[in-house]
Parts: structure tokens; C-alpha cells; sequence
């Protein structure tokens, strides 16, 4: 059986960069090329200046690969992956937010969790069945995890 990160996705260089190249999930997830950058951002007080540099660093859409450019009309192949993302800035009255990664490694429809670049959220990717309902599974899994008191980003 095919592993689940050898999932052809598009990456893009930057936040700005909307012109991709298709790559692995493994190869975007465990590239270690950009490792001191991200930890030096962590590293930083000022959010401002996290914010910019997170924008430089390599992008990716989880979902599927897609040309000429990364807009929805544009996918050419759905990865049946979905990545949602947990911020910090949304769920400041969730105290146990640091501790999720705990209870996610028991949720079998979890396939990848981990912090984001700055370090205070997270992103979390799922297999979905029906990629043609994939609206439809973002927003069930918005409403799951807001029964929990999780606000997950729509802009994901």
C-alpha cells in the first residue's frame, strides 16, 4: 500500500508565489531545509516580524495539486487529504490547547498533527472519502471541533 505522504501535492515558494510545483506531502512535511529559519521565528518577540518572515517560507496546498495557479477552479487532482488550521489568536481561552497533540494520537481520522511556524497553533491533516464534498467535510469538521471549543481558520 501506497503510503499517505507520498501524496502528490503543490508547493509554492512563498505566500506570494501562485505558480507551484508538485512534490510529495513527505517532501514538503519533513524537508529540514527551512528548519533554522522557522526556529528563529519562534525565536522572535515580535509578532509583526513573525508574521512577515512566515510569509517567505514554502507554502503548500495539502488538498491537491493544482495548475496553472493554486485557486480552487484550478485543482487537478484532490490529495482526499483536508489540513485545518488551529490559531493561537482564536482559542486564547482554550488553556489546554498545547496539550491537543495528547489526545490526537488517539483519533484515528488524524493523520498528521503539528505546531505551525510561529509555533502557538496547529495544523492537523485529515483523509476525507469524498473529495467532491470537500466544503461540506470542512465545515463538519469545523462544527466537530467547535463543540469541543476549538475554533478552526476558515481561511485554510
Amino acid at each position: 500500500m501506497k503510503s499517505i505522504f507520498d501524496t502528490p501535492i503543490s508547493c509554492y515558494r512563498n505566500v506570494k508565489d501562485n505558480v507551484g510545483t508538485v512534490t510529495t506531502l513527505r517532501d514538503f512535511l519533513f524537508c529540514d531545509q527551512y528548519m533554522e529559519r522557522i526556529k528563529n521565528i519562534r525565536t522572535l518577540a515580535d509578532e509583526a516580524r513573525q508574521k512577515s518572515l512566515k510569509t517567505e517560507l514554502p507554502q503548500a496546498t495539502i488538498s491537491g495539486t493544482f495548475a496553472p495557479t493554486r485557486k480552487a477552479e484550478d485543482l487537478v487532482t484532490h490529495s482526499r487529504l483536508l489540513c485545518v488550521d488551529i490559531d493561537k489568536q482564536d482559542n486564547n481561552d482554550t488553556g489546554w490547547l498545547d496539550d491537543l497533540k495528547y489526545e490526537w494520537c488517539h483519533i484515528p481520522q488524524i493523520l498528521y498533527a503539528a505546531r505551525s511556524v510561529r509555533g502557538e497553533g496547529w495544523f492537523v491533516i485529515f483523509r476525507i472519502d469524498q473529495p467532491e464534498k470537500h466544503k461540506e467535510h470542512f465545515e463538519a469538521l469545523r462544527r466537530d471541533f467547535a463543540h469541543e471549543g476549538i475554533v478552526i481558520d476558515r481561511a485554510c
